[in-house]
C-alpha cells in the first residue's frame, strides 16, 4: 500500500501554496495510512530514535498543559500534533526506502520556485498575476507582491523559509546529474528568488534570506 500513497508527498509543495487544508490533507492521509502499515509490516524500529523519543517529551507537555487550560478545545488541537511526529518518520521511512523519492521530491520542491518565479515576476511586471490577482499597493503607492497568496503578505515568507529546502534539492540532483547546464539553472533560480523576496517588502523573510 505504502508503494502507492507515499507518492503523495510529492504534491505537497504545490498544496503549501494554496492554503491550509490540502497540505493538511496530505499529512492526515499519509500519516493514517502508515499507521496501519506499521502494524502491518511491524516498522516499530523506526520510532526508536531519539527525535521521536524528544517529540514525545515534546507532545506530552503541552498536551499536559493544554488538559488544565479553561479551554478544552486547546487540548484536542495540540493532541493531533502527534501527525507531524509520525509524517517525519514516515518521510525518514520513504527516503531511506525508496531511491529516487528524494530526487522527485526535489523536482517538486524546485517546479514549485519556477512557477512562484514566473507568477510573481508576472505580478510585479504587468501588475497581475496569472489568476489575474493584483499588484498589491501600500498607502504610499509602494508596490509588493504576494503571488498566488493574493492580498496575504506570505510569499517572501514562504520563499525565505523554502531556500534551503531548495538548495537541498540542487546538491542532490547535481551529485546525480552533474550537468553544466543545471547549474547554471539552479544559481538563475536561487538569485531571482533573492529578487522576488525583496519584491515582497516582508522584513522578516528578507532578515531571513540575507542571513541564509
Amino acid at each position: 500500500m505504502i508503494n502507492y500513497y507515499h507518492k503523495l508527498i510529492y504534491f505537497l509543495p504545490f498544496a503549501l501554496i494554496t492554503g491550509p487544508f490540502l497540505p493538511d490533507l496530505i499529512v492526515v492521509l499519509c500519516v493514517s495510512f502508515f499507521l496501519i502499515d506499521t502494524f502491518r509490516l511491524k516498522l516499530f524500529d523506526y520510532y526508536k530514535n531519539n527525535f521521536f523519543k524528544i517529540f514525545l517529551i515534546f507532545l506530552f507537555f503541552i498536551n499536559l498543559s493544554s488538559l488544565f487550560s479553561n479551554n478544552f478545545t486547546t487540548f484536542v488541537y495540540t493532541l493531533g500534533y502527534i501527525r507531524y511526529g509520525v509524517f517525519a518518520i514516515f518521510l525518514f521511512y520513504v527516503l531511506k526506502n525508496f531511491e529516487n523519492s528524494k530526487f522527485f521530491l526535489g523536482y517538486s520542491i524546485i517546479g514549485v520556485f519556477v512557477l512562484l518565479l514566473i507568477d510573481g515576476f508576472t505580478q510585479f511586471i504587468f501588475g497581475k498575476n496569472l489568476f489575474f490577482f493584483e499588484l498589491q499597493m501600500y498607502n504610499s503607492d509602494l508596490s509588493y507582491v504576494t503571488s498566488f497568496f493574493d492580498d496575504e503578505k506570505k510569499l517572501g515568507s514562504f520563499l525565505s523559509r523554502m531556500l534551503p529546502l531548495l538548495v537541498i534539492s540542487f546538491i542532490l540532483i547535481l551529485q546525480k546529474y552533474k550537468k553544466t547546464q543545471f547549474y547554471l539553472v539552479a544559481s538563475l533560480i536561487t538569485v531571482l528568488t533573492f529578487f522576488l523576496v525583496f519584491l515582497t517588502t516582508e522584513r522578516v523573510a528578507i532578515f531571513i534570506i540575507l542571513i541564509f
